[in-house]
């Protein structure tokens, strides 16, 4: 009788904590699953996708341990150099005194962050500065806990889910494209169990020598051409090979991005 009070009760302990394992990775703003881009086991050195900005991040025995270096006069952080039009990262943290933790993400400057404190969960966009906080949610987050975050972003939609309790945000700068997420601590803290899903904000290079799809490496113009269209004839027919003006704009314009335009010197 001891014994089938035990194994009830067990059963009963799986049945309560299924539902709250399968919350806290349901969806929060995205409808489909993403794919998985980094999930470091903490056993060994960060790969090359992963940049230390500010402060200590030692990764052994499956933890991510978080240090602030005083000299730094910065809080730490950790670039993950992959800019992400729609992203899912997912992670469970420890404060190992006051302090904040952070996920976010920038495109030439900070976009927007989820920010975890001591009093609750707000997510921030970064169009003036400071931050400027758009929702806020009032929840206990003790020290010395381990604390489930996931957070999502898609256009100009931001999420967070902090231990069950979701938190969700729109503005339009949030929707600004992303080059890099980055995670921060305030003072000190331990990661575990890290993941990071997305869409990837540009397709993946091509191979060396090989030509986009939709052109080929014969309708390539000299940089000269991109000014100047000058009237080109093949030696081999005698054939000239003027383009129409519009032609020649959008083959120009084609050029001009691959020898590196940057939209942001605009």
């Amino acid at each position: 009788m001891h014994s089938t009070s035990l194994l009830s009760l067990a059963t009963l302990g799986l049945l309560l904590a299924f539902p709250l394992n399968a919350q806290e990775s349901t969806p929060l703003i995205l409808d489909h699953p993403l794919p998985v881009l980094a999930k470091p086991d903490f056993n060994a050195p960060l790969d090359a996708a992963w940049s230390v900005a500010k402060g200590r991040w030692t990764p052994a025995n499956g933890v991510l341990e978080v240090v602030e270096i005083p000299e730094d006069k910065h809080v730490p952080v950790l670039h993950h150099q992959v800019g992400l039009a729609a992203a899912i990262i997912e992670c469970e943290f420890r404060f190992d005194g006051p302090g904040t933790f952070l996920v976010g993400c920038d495109g030439t400057k900070h976009v927007g962050r989820v920010v975890v404190a001591a009093g609750g969960l707000s997510i921030a966009e970064d169009s003036v500065k400071p931050s400027h906080a758009i929702a806020t949610l009032k929840l206990p987050v003790k020290q010395g806990e381990w604390h489930h975050l996931r957070v999502e972003w898609q256009g100009d939609r931001m999420a967070a889910r902090l231990d069950g309790q979701e938190l969700q945000a729109r503005h339009e700068f949030l929707a600004t494209p992303k080059s890099r997420s980055w995670l921060a601590v305030g003072k000190a803290a331990k990661v575990r169990n890290l993941s990071i899903s997305g869409k990837r904000l540009t397709p993946e290079p091509l191979p060396p020598g090989q030509a986009p799809q939709d052109e080929s490496p014969s309708l390539r113009l000299p940089a000269r051409n991109v000014l100047g269209f000058r009237d080109r004839t093949s030696a081999r027919s005698g054939r000239n090979l003027r383009q129409p003006p519009l032609r020649r704009l959008v083959l120009g314009a084609r050029h001009l991005d691959r020898e590196g335009w940057d939209p942001a010197r605009i």
